[in-house]
């Protein structure tokens, strides 16, 4: 996480960085290394010309984490998203409710499990996703 207590620039940088953990966590549940890479690759490049402060943060946040982590880059990555989603984001009390739910097979197997949202059911920007069957009663 940053270390000198920096923030990420404004809401739509944050929004901007669930949305890409977003589309990057199915194609981890798919093991598609490459095709996460190119999701988050492509994310950072992305941020150096259309928000520069967002890009000094990602890169910033990410040599951070090569310097404490030897994890594959890939994991590298989501760390240095997380980081910076908690960082902007983690600290307040939630304004809205989060939801908790249960999405079975309807989309396909790498959907199904325990969801935390805000906003409504079935929301792209998720808090926190665990694969995994319905508990039985």
């Amino acid at each position: 996480f940053p270390m000198d207590g920096g923030r990420v620039p404004d809401a739509m940088s944050l929004f901007s960085l669930r949305d890409v953990v977003a589309r990057a966590t199915p194609l981890t549940e798919l093991d598609d290394t490459e095709a996460v890479l190119a999701v988050y690759r492509t994310f950072f490049e992305d941020a150096r010309t259309r928000d520069p402060a967002l890009f000094d943060r990602l890169s910033e946040t990410l040599n951070q984490q090569r310097a404490m982590f030897s994890d594959p880059e890939i994991w590298l990555y989501r760390r240095s998203l997380d980081a910076l989603i908690m960082a902007e984001g983690g600290h307040r009390q939630a304004e809205t409710p989060f939801y908790l739910y249960y999405w079975d097979d309807r989309d396909g197997p790498f959907w199904r499990g325990w969801w935390v949202t805000p906003d409504e059911v079935g929301c792209t920007q998720y808090v926190a996703f665990a694969r995994g069957h319905r508990v039985a009663n």
